[in-house]
Formats: C-alpha cells, structure tokens, sequence
C-alpha cells in the first residue's frame, strides 16, 4: 500500500524541486522548468493512490470487524462444547446410575424368586388382596 503511494510522492517531490530550482537566481544554468502536463499528470497518480488507499482502509475495517466476529464466534462455539461436553458426561453418569438400578432390581427379581418360587403365587396378585386384608384386620 505505501509504495502506491510513495511513487506519486516522489514524483511529485523531483518535479516541485525541478520546478525551485528553475525559480531560483541563477548561479548557474537553472534547468527548464517542468511542463504543466507532468504536475497534472501527477496528480491524477496521486488522487487515484489516495482513493486505493482509501478503498484499503474500508476494506481493512470490514476484515478488523470481521475477525472480531470470528473471534467472537469461536469463543461462543467453545463455550457451547465445553457445555456439551459438560452435558454428556452428566447424561452418562445417569445411564449407569440407571443401568445399576435396573441391575438391582433384577436381582431383586432374582433373589424374591428363588424365596417365594412362583409356582406358590397365585397366577392373579388380586387374589391376594383378600387375604392380606383379612390378615391386616385380624392384626388390628
């Protein structure tokens, strides 16, 4: 970006040192003054540098806002997987909890069976009622 710029100034810097020196009591021969032309062709250089460099600038701010934003995104995407994460392994925990629950309620199963062998149960637990209720009241 400097050597758009720099080209225009240097030019314009020799032709306005030219254009001294041609100005200037002679102690020698003074060199011709530059023509008209050069200093406005000059110009036009350095107004088209200065609008590219300006372009830049708006272009420069937009990819600052833009890597802002990534940054800003990227931190948002890290919290959201530390979350995630975070979540899982609760949600893990829980499942095993469940599995050794299931577990214990299936040697539970396993252990009133092997007391109370179903063969001595009646097929319907509504048969039941009556007898314990009789037992409950007799208790009372």
């Amino acid at each position: 970006m400097s050597s758009i710029l720099m080209g225009p100034l240097n030019e314009l810097q020799a032709l306005s040192q030219t254009l001294f020196l041609s100005l200037s009591p002679p102690q020698t021969k003074p060199p011709p003054p530059p023509p008209l032309d050069a200093f406005l062709q000059c110009d036009r250089v350095l107004a088209q540098a200065l609008s590219t460099a300006q372009t830049h600038q708006i272009k420069q701010r937009n990819i600052e806002t833009l890597e802002k934003e990534i940054l800003d995104l990227d931190t948002q995407w890290r919290n959201i997987c530390e979350e995630l994460t975070k979540g899982k392994k609760e949600l893990e925990e829980l499942i095993e909890e469940g599995e050794e629950r299931l577990k214990a309620i299936e040697q539970a199963k396993k252990g009133v069976l092997s007391i109370c062998p179903s063969r001595h149960l009646p097929q319907n637990p509504q048969h039941l009622f009556p007898i314990l209720n009789s037992w409950h009241m007799h208790k009372a």
